[in-house]
């Protein structure tokens, strides 16, 4: 029989459990509320922070759902089929799938989690760059916090000034990621192979380093038309960039 020690335990552990499941709840609730607001927080355009389920077809929804694991996806087209949009709802969907990490065995009081981080890639460059100037971090500082997000979005690759120091520096964040395992969204109107060749012209092979990464972590997403058909009264320009 359970003596009454054994029964006092257990009572506090159910009492626990019962707590943290409060705490998860009210958690995913806040998160929720705050979705698109965690996205711009997160780096997401605000053009982009409303993307919802919904506005994409199934069959690509199942392709893009793969970054809740370990798998990335890459994503080529032309401008203005909806590359960036499909990737900010990768943002959206990972947070709404987050859950609450507690301080300590026993706790019920939730921490501070690690977000997803959208970037254009020129601007993840700056970042990194700017570092040389900075005292308060370094440039191993910005590449960790670009390598250790659970979920990076890189949008617009190739769209930069590509460079021997801009190449070695994305294959050292794409290679760090392919260690560790963590997911990566990449958006670009070039195929891989137009990529290799840019990459490979500014540093020889970094290009097909690159090319070769990707292919081995993610799924290739040939993009023609992303969204369901627009609203009434919204005509789509045919410009427009996304």
């Amino acid at each position: 029989m359970q003596g009454a020690d054994g029964l006092l335990r257990l009572s506090r552990i159910e009492a626990v459990e019962l707590e943290r499941q409060r705490a998860r709840l009210k958690w995913k609730d806040a998160m929720r509320l705050r979705a698109t607001e965690t996205m711009i927080r997160c780096g997401v355009p605000v053009k982009f922070s409303a993307a919802e389920e919904g506005s994409i077809s199934a069959e690509l929804w199942q392709m893009a759902a793969c970054v809740f694991g370990e798998q990335g996806l890459f994503i080529f087209g032309r401008p203005g089929v909806g590359k960036t949009h499909v990737a900010a709802l990768c943002v959206r969907s990972f947070i709404l799938r987050m859950e609450p990490v507690f301080r300590e065995e026993g706790g019920t009081v939730p921490q501070e989690v690690a977000y997803p981080l959208f970037s254009t890639v020129a601007d993840m460059l700056l970042a990194v760059r700017d570092s040389f100037r900075q005292r308060d971090f370094s440039e191993n500082d910005v590449l960790k916090r670009y390598s250790a997000a659970p979920l990076l979005v890189l949008d617009d690759l190739g769209g930069e000034k590509v460079t021997e120091w801009s190449a070695k520096t994305l294959y050292a964040i794409i290679n760090r990621r392919y260690a560790e395992r963590r997911p990566v969204v990449i958006t670009s109107a070039m195929n891989l192979k137009e990529l290799e060749d840019r990459y490979n012209t500014a540093s020889a092979s970094t290009g097909s380093a690159i090319a070769i990464r990707i292919t081995e972590t993610s799924k290739i997403l040939s993009l023609q038309a992303a969204r369901k058909t627009a609203a009434p009264g919204r005509k789509r320009r045919t410009d427009e960039r996304v």
